[in-house]
């Protein structure tokens, strides 16, 4: 049984009824409705007045505006996984960035049968200082994946003492097909050097021995962002429009990451290449392969790896890594026209199964 009440769960609803497919969009706590399931995603977060006084105060004080006081500036919510886990339960993951600061932050994920309208999976995560806050779905308390889904994502944020908190929500109905986490090998990016995290050289002329990954550029303030990312995964249902090894439509790809400069996170929103011609279908085994493959000696602009725009400061940390991927099939049930699925640096470089 999970732990939410059915006011709750009526506020959350109320909040995110009518609001765009899959689009991150500001809560305004001068709205009533917006105000009540704000109070509801806090209380679930473990937010409750009683543990966070002061932002309670500041939520009744904004209630109590007479101006819309809806603002999303600075902020990133994605819904970044969500579906079946291997023993079938309801599974989401939602990431959270405030690039702005992050005085104090909070994500939700929240994962409800669309059709029934019955919580089937929650979770959620609470920092303090600034970063990618991801909240994953607890698989202990979750229930079994139904077929429609609707995965709701919240955020709460506090740039500085000084400011508002803000507040957002981000909502996605889909079919949950599949059986469970999807069988994809991802062959770069790796640790070499039995790292806890994939280390990438960038903006420096030379090698050092620390280096998974090492890309030959100038020394540079700006340096721009690259990662190699290789790999294949085996879709279970017959692959659609290819013509030798090609998707001639229906395939839709798209990446994104965070980094942290000294001073600010950044959120990195596609790379700055076309990404689908270098992904390749064979239909007769249903493997998709992706390659934007290390290359290390490149031109600076036109690297086969993954590129994205520059960034000041040399020593920028990547926070975390997102590639998705949505494969057009040949859905015997008639359920989708396409299989989509994600590969994530916070799932251990391994792809879990999403909603199509």
């Amino acid at each position: 049984m999970l732990p939410i009440s059915n006011d709750q769960l009526s506020a959350i609803r109320t909040a995110v009824r009518g609001r765009p497919d899959g689009v991150h969009q500001p809560l305004d706590p001068s709205n009533p409705d917006d105000a009540a399931a704000i109070r509801a995603f806090l209380e679930l977060s473990g937010k409750t007045a009683e543990a966070c006084p002061g932002l309670h105060a500041d939520l009744d004080r904004l209630t109590r505006s007479a101006s819309p006081l809806a603002r999303a500036d600075g902020q990133v919510l994605d819904i970044v996984d969500s579906g079946r886990d291997v023993h079938g339960r309801a599974t989401a993951r939602v990431w959270h960035l405030d690039t702005e600061g992050g005085l104090m932050a909070s994500s939700l994920a929240l994962a409800v049968d669309a059709d029934s309208g019955r919580p089937v999976a929650l979770g959620y995560a609470n920092r303090v200082g600034g970063g990618l806050v991801p909240a994953a779905t607890r698989s202990e308390s979750a229930l079994p994946a139904p077929d429609r889904m609707t995965t709701i994502g919240f955020a709460c944020s506090l740039s500085t003492p000084d400011t508002d908190p803000k507040f957002g929500v981000v909502a996605r109905t889909a079919p949950v097909i599949g059986a469970g986490p999807i069988a994809a090998v991802v062959t770069d990016p790796v640790t070499h050097n039995s790292h806890s995290e994939v280390r990438i050289g960038l903006g420096r002329p030379w090698d050092t021995k620390d280096l998974d990954y090492w890309y030959k550029q100038d020394l540079s303030d700006q340096p721009q962002l690259v990662v190699p990312f290789t790999g294949s995964a085996h879709v279970p249902y017959p692959l659609a429009n290819v013509d030798g090894g090609r998707f001639t439509e229906g395939l839709q790809v798209s990446t994104w990451l965070y980094s942290r400069t000294a001073r600010s996170f950044v959120a990195h929103l596609d790379s700055r290449q076309p990404l689908g011609e270098r992904l390749t279908g064979d239909a007769s085994t249903s493997v998709v392969t992706w390659s934007y493959p290390y290359d290390g000696d490149g031109t600076p602009g036109n690297y086969a790896s993954l590129m994205y725009e520059p960034l000041a400061e040399a020593n920028d940390n990547l926070t975390a890594f997102v590639f998705s991927f949505q494969i057009p099939v040949r859905d015997p049930s008639g359920v989708t026209p396409t299989y989509n699925f994600t590969v994530c640096t916070k799932d251990g470089r391994t792809a879990r199964r999403s909603t199509a």
